[in-house]
């Protein structure tokens, strides 16, 4: 009688475990796919990619850069890169984390940008930023940046 209680015991533990690792799985693979979308909005600041970026940015974007000024939309983001106003020589991210919650994710890192100036490449500087996704019908979205630049080390 024991020994049938201690196997439907573990029974049990394993089936109440088994939806814990499923969640833990889809976890980790919505934070890889929001990763991936954030390599992709940094990859096409870079190339220019107006197109990519009308796929990767929420229509209800807000954008704040590390240099102040006032936030911008979607749209003015997207014409600034579109146009070569704002020209980015590099911009790969460190150190991010993703958090996922259901259907918004948010990202921390450390970003390494390099403007363009004059047909020029500037001396590269790190931000921090953080930024918050939505998912919408399948497709990671930045609805929110926001970067600082950290204080340069002495």
């Amino acid at each position: 009688m024991k020994m049938r209680r201690v196997v439907m015991a573990a029974i049990c533990s394993v089936g109440l475990l088994a939806p814990v690792a499923v969640l833990m799985a889809a976890d980790a693979a919505a934070e890889k796919a929001v990763l991936r979308a954030e390599a992709d909005r940094m990859k096409a600041l870079v190339d220019g990619n107006g197109a990519a970026l009308e796929k990767l940015l929420g229509d209800d974007l807000t954008y704040v850069h590390s240099a102040g000024g006032p936030p911008e939309g979607k749209k003015e983001l997207v014409e600034e890169i579109g146009s070569g106003k704002r020209d980015y020589a590099g911009f790969s991210g460190e150190e991010q984390t993703a958090r996922v919650y259901g259907t918004t994710a948010i990202v921390n890192g450390i970003a390494v940008v390099t403007n363009m100036a004059r047909g020029q490449a500037q001396p590269p500087f790190k931000i921090r930023y953080i930024a918050v996704h939505v998912n919408r019908n399948g497709q990671w979205q930045l609805v929110a940046f926001q970067a600082t630049r950290p204080p340069d080390p002495k």
